[in-house]
């Protein structure tokens, strides 16, 4: 079996890589943390000796979570550690949720950070399994007076948690920053989000393909792109988490081996351009940030914050080059902000200076013009969200 294991992690490089990124959020003994597939017990064994407080081993394959699970209650053996039990919870509104410190669970990442109607109710819960207690299992696991909480609050397994992660196909990529968007939206929009809390400090460790790494930095980094979707989504994705390079790295460094796509010729020269090396995977820190950092007047953030965010990036992405910020001003709002010269360029500055503007615009009244065209795109916005 020893022979048929090999670690997802098991380059020395990307371990550090991951280690030192965790040391720089926190400190280890305030940290969950989460890692998907590693595949042996030799990188969360290291991060168990960092004295990481809450540490769970998440596998897809029942082989490797079969692995895991004999690897731990051989560790918990060996180090007085026997206590930590999996306990299960009974309600069956919230099944298999753990209590112990060090667990292992079998799931597989593409189905749990998963952004379907029909998948969205088991991302749901999964995610809060490993985030936080609820109640009742912080009652059972802490009986005393000293820790009591009130019915249904939900409490934070640590001060920190790291979710690492590592999918293998450009799609599953995709699949992943699309769910970290749609939380996004529902969390800034003053509702409820299994994944973003304020209870907790997130952050997500992950390794993407050069092209989704382009379209991630593109308004962190300013790079050039002659794509609206890919300017929009970026100036989107940049509003509400900081984005951080933790490396480059090989393929073959990560094992299954992560198989970069065949890239066509335009694709190519867009990453040369950027200065992108298109045959290296990237490992990349997303942390949300908290209500404070986005910028906004608190007022604006409620329920059609997104949706007007949303509106104003469509037509921001629909600016034409020779368009002067006079010009875009007056056809969308009454006043315009003061520390701008109106008669330059819309397309002057760099896109990271959109992004501090988008507040700026968000305190602006709309002409009548633009409330009509707002009014249609929030029903329009409504019905797709069904």
């Amino acid at each position: 079996m020893n022979n048929i294991i090999k670690s997802r992690f098991q380059n020395k490089n990307i371990r550090n890589a991951i280690t030192s990124t965790i040391e720089n959020i926190g400190k280890f003994n305030e940290t969950n943390v989460i890692m998907f597939d590693t595949h042996d017990f030799e990188f969360p064994l290291e991060i168990i000796n960092k004295g990481a407080q809450q540490v769970t081993i998440v596998e897809g394959s029942k082989k490797y979570h079969r692995w895991q699970v004999n690897s731990l209650d051989k560790w918990k053996l060996n180090n007085n550690a026997i206590e930590d039990k999996n306990f299960l919870n009974t309600d069956r509104n919230f099944p298999s949720i753990i209590l112990a410190s060090k667990c292992v669970l079998n799931a597989n990442v593409e189905e749990i950070f998963n952004t379907t109607k029909r998948g969205k109710q088991n991302s749901e819960t999964f995610v809060e399994q490993i985030l936080q207690y609820n109640s009742n299992d912080y009652i059972q696991k802490y009986p005393d007076k000293a820790h009591e909480v009130k019915k249904d609050e939900k409490i934070a397994y640590s001060k920190n948690s790291v979710i690492i992660t590592a999918t293998n196909t450009t799609r599953s990529h995709k699949h992943f920053i699309n769910y970290l968007m749609n939380e996004a939206g529902t969390y800034y929009s003053n509702k409820e989000s299994s994944l973003l809390s304020p209870k907790t400090k997130l952050s997500l460790i992950t390794f993407i393909t050069p092209e989704l790494y382009y379209e991630l930095f593109l308004v962190k980094n300013n790079l050039m792109s002659p794509s609206k979707t890919i300017i929009k989504n970026s100036l989107f994705f940049n509003t509400f988490f900081n984005l951080k390079d933790i490396g480059s790295f090989k393929c073959d460094e990560i094992y299954p081996k992560m198989i970069l796509p065949e890239y066509k010729a335009t694709t190519l020269s867009k990453l040369e351009d950027n200065s992108i090396d298109p045959s290296l995977m990237k490992g990349i820190l997303i942390q949300p940030k908290s209500r404070n950092e986005l910028g906004y007047d608190q007022k604006h953030i409620d329920e059609i914050f997104i949706v007007k965010l949303h509106f104003l990036l469509s037509k921001i992405v629909n600016i034409r080059k020779r368009d002067t910020f006079e010009g875009v001003f007056k056809s969308m709002f009454t006043s315009y902000p003061g520390d701008i010269n109106l008669s330059s360029k819309f397309w002057s500055i760099p896109l990271n200076e959109i992004l501090k503007l988008l507040p700026k615009l968000f305190n602006e009244e709309f002409t009548q013009e633009m409330k009509e065209e707002f009014e249609n795109f929030q029903i329009s916005y409504k019905k797709l969200q069904k």
